[in-house]
């Protein structure tokens, strides 16, 4: 044999202790349909309500995911490849895809500094910020790799406004410098 010693203690309150682990409250278990996965809730004591985050994907699924959820919708997703869904209900099929009503991404400084949005292409390619609804792309504005920034409208193929690397301007024509 060998001594005896306690490796996980419930406590009447129904804290966790034991083995690194500390747990007040919720569940954290396997889920009932999917043995792969881990469900961890917090404020109630079903995966149905409250908050919970699932290691490991949904039922069936042969992805590993990390979902999280707030009173049983899905609020946001981290697929395999890395994809991050917000409100989008399912995998995302970009690096970053925001969904819902009315989406605002908000880039804030938190004291009297500035705030930046840092588009930086691969190599010498151009940026792009393109402006889509449903029915397709309405406008782009491209940073080129000569150093010039275009206004394009009409399905991001006309060019409405161009400034050049020497600060010459072009509505709806080639900038020139007398156009200043």
């Amino acid at each position: 044999g060998g001594t005896a010693s306690e490796r996980m203690r419930i406590a009447s309150d129904g804290a966790i202790t034991g083995g690194g682990l500390k747990f007040y409250g919720g569940i954290l278990g396997h889920k009932d349909s999917d043995a792969s996965s881990i469900t961890l809730v917090g404020g109630s004591s079903s995966a149905n309500s409250g908050a919970n985050i699932t290691l490991g994907g949904t039922s069936g699924s042969a992805t590993r995911e990390v979902i999280f959820k707030s009173n049983s919708t899905e609020t946001m997703r981290i697929d395999s490849s890395g994809n991050v869904g917000i409100g989008t209900n399912g995998a995302a099929d970009t690096k970053l895809e925001v969904e819902s009503a009315n989406p605002t991404i908000r880039v804030k400084a938190n004291t009297d500094n500035w705030a930046a949005l840092d588009i930086h292409a691969g190599d010498t390619q151009a940026c792009y910020l393109f402006m889509r609804d449903s029915g397709g792309e309405r406008a782009r504005i491209v940073s080129t790799t000569n150093n010039d920034i275009k206004l394009l409208t009409g399905g991001g193929t006309v060019s409405g406004l161009t400034i050049d690397s020497s600060g010459n301007v072009g509505i709806g024509a080639t900038p020139s410098s007398s156009a200043k």
